[in-house]
């Protein structure tokens, strides 16, 4: 039996084929979970992958900046699954540019989908989360960028930022709910958004200053995912979840 078992997720932004929705999906459906993978247009070729563990799925090309998408997002996986548990808020872009060099279109944009989005997804999967009764799991993906800065990406950190604030926030709110909201501030992991591609396998793991490898996989984020929207979190909310290889405390 899987720790999540009898659940239902959403995993927004999990419509790419090397990033961290598509593995937290993955992970969800592992444990237990019957899943929604909400996305671009690859949202049905991650679909397949998560349907090879024996998961229910369900694919949705979904814009979390756009309200209609988002409530068309929550109806049809109530529709398809009778209830909603668990809300993994990933979608999201990255636009890089200083203060001097960042247009105000790729501002706009980058806070429209990282933080608008975040705000539309949660309002309307607690609200229902608060009718059915039952409680639920909000796990939001920061960025170490949001906690610590980052050069040349100001409009990326200043919507980083923002998700860890929104966080703590609605779960004052949330809480008589029984309701958790938690957030997870990667450090760097190689992702189709990040650039570049993955090493075939994992780094080797070797004292430098640092706990673990600089970059991260994006399944090494999966297990954090897990446990928070798990009944072994029960007694956590608020908290903003490092999972960076050490790297903040180099």
């Amino acid at each position: 039996m899987g720790v999540l078992d009898g659940k239902v997720a959403i995993v927004t932004g999990a419509g790419g084929p090397l990033g961290i929705g598509r593995a937290i999906a993955l992970a969800y459906a592992s444990a237990g979970c019957q899943v929604v993978v909400a996305g671009g247009r690859a949202t049905e070729d991650v679909a397949a992958e998560v349907r090879q563990t024996g998961a229910c799925v369900l694919a949705l090309q979904t814009d979390v900046s756009r309200p209609e998408d988002v409530r068309v997002m929550v109806d049809r996986t109530v529709e398809e699954f009778g209830r909603l548990d668990i809300i993994c808020n990933n979608a999201g872009i990255l636009r890089y540019g200083s203060l001097l060099e960042i247009s105000l279109d790729d501002w706009t944009r980058t806070l429209a989908v990282n933080l608008t989005g975040l705000f539309l997804c949660t309002q309307a999967v607690a609200a229902y989360m608060i009718e059915q009764g039952s409680g639920g799991r909000i796990v939001n993906i920061s960025s170490l960028c949001g906690h610590i800065g980052c050069p040349k990406q100001v409009s990326y950190a200043a919507s980083k930022a923002g998700v860890e604030g929104f966080t703590k926030s609605i779960a004052q709110d949330l809480g008589k709910h029984g309701i958790t909201a938690n957030c997870i501030a990667p450090g760097g992991v190689y992702t189709g958004m990040a650039g570049g591609s993955p090493p075939p396998n994992k780094l080797p793991v070797k004292w430098d200053g640092g706990a673990l490898p600089e970059m991260s996989l994006p399944g090494d984020l999966a297990g954090a995912a897990v446990f928070l929207a798990s009944e072994a979190s029960n007694w956590i909310t608020g908290t903003v979840l490092v999972v960076d290889g050490g790297r903040l405390v180099r």
